[in-house]
């Protein structure tokens, strides 16, 4: 029994140590508060690898439920965060993206100024990202996380985000989804 409870407490503590911690409470709003590139790479890779390179070779034929599932239950233990629905299925996305090799692209705000819209995000690192619309084309920077900003968007644009690497291409609308499938 009191090896027992030693190895919890080493358990507990060393989950400590890493940083994450275990909320209560998931707020159920509907909102991604785990951004799925940052989120995996801060939570996920040191098991996973950078880009899921440890992945097993069946992982991205789960089927869509049993996928959601599992991310889901490593989200909440290994990972030590407090997903709403919203984060799984963002970070489901994401995980397919991984397993299946195509790139991915990610909205976490849209924000109106007075001039447009910024819109910023996350895609697959590595990835090239471009913004279409109304006639225009511009390419959009990403850092080594992943991380992008479109700088101002006219308010009255059709736009189209579109990421590419070496093997696929994805785009994205803005106002029909947030992230890729």
């Amino acid at each position: 029994m009191k090896s027992y409870l030693v190895l919890v407490l080493m358990v507990t503590v060393s989950f400590t140590l890493s940083g994450n911690t275990i909320k209560q409470k998931d707020d159920e709003s509907g909102k991604v508060k785990y951004p799925p590139v940052s989120t995996f790479k801060s939570s996920c890779a040191r098991c996973h690898g950078s880009q899921g390179s440890f992945y097993g070779n069946s992982f991205g034929a789960l089927p869509a439920l049993e996928l959601e599932r599992f991310v889901s239950v490593m989200m909440k233990g290994p990972g030590g965060l407090n997903p709403n629905q919203a984060d799984i299925e963002a970070m489901t996305a994401y995980n397919r993206a991984l397993a299946k090799h195509k790139p991915f692209i990610f909205i976490s705000s849209a924000d109106t100024a007075s001039n447009g819209i910024n819109y910023s995000g996350e895609s697959l690192p590595g990835s090239t990202l471009t913004l279409s619309g109304d006639g225009e084309t511009r390419q959009i920077k990403t850092g080594t996380g992943g991380k992008w900003q479109s700088g101002p968007v006219p308010l009255s644009a059709h736009l189209e985000f579109i990421a590419v690497d070496k093997s696929d291409t994805v785009k994205l609308i803005p106002g029909k989804a947030l992230w890729t499938n």
